[in-house]
């Protein structure tokens, strides 16, 4: 399948808000793609690039994602004042949703709110998981070092936490 898309959004309410300042560019072509949105909405400046492979068994994505400001009250998104800026990165040579694999970073944080700014440290998870060990993840960041191990799946975890959590505490 071959397609391309360009799109311009003038203006699209979501939510009680109405976007505008929307392009969407996007090609796909023998199972790659390549996608670029450009938002200049005054409360929602952002950029994302993404390429995308669909030619193996699991999907491969890179991705940036650079959101300049975001106001979240004005997207009617959140009740009080929440704006953000961060840059999201990604690259994922194997997005399988149970043993994925790949980098994802999260730099550059500050949020506002409440009439305070604060300046987030950044956060990296990286995971590699093998035929031995099963995942092998790793989260980093000044407040949390975190090492996962073990062969459940992923999509898995949510049920065996409660069933953990079931065991000893009666809810």
């Amino acid at each position: 399948m071959n397609a391309l898309v360009e799109a311009k959004i003038i203006s699209a309410e979501l939510m009680k808000y109405r976007y505008s300042g929307i392009s969407l560019n996007g090609e796909v072509a023998d199972k790659k793609g390549v996608l670029a949105l450009l938002s200049t909405d005054p409360n929602l400046i952002m950029q994302l690039n993404a390429n995308a492979d669909f030619t193996g068994q699991d999907p491969a994505v890179t991705a940036e994602l650079n959101i300049d400001s975001a106001d979240l009250q004005a997207l009617q998104l959140s009740a009080d004042e929440l704006r953000i800026r961060t840059l999201i990165t990604a690259d994922v040579p194997k997005l399988n949703a149970d043993y994925p694999e790949g980098v994802v970073s999260i730099s550059k944080s500050v949020v506002a709110a409440k009439g305070e700014r604060y300046f987030i440290d950044s956060l990296f998870v990286s995971s590699n998981p093998s035929q031995d060990t099963g995942q092998n993840i790793w989260v980093s960041a000044d407040f949390l070092q975190a090492h996962i191990t073990g062969k459940t799946p992923l999509r898995q975890i949510g049920n065996v936490v409660t069933e953990h959590i079931n065991r000893h505490y009666n809810m």
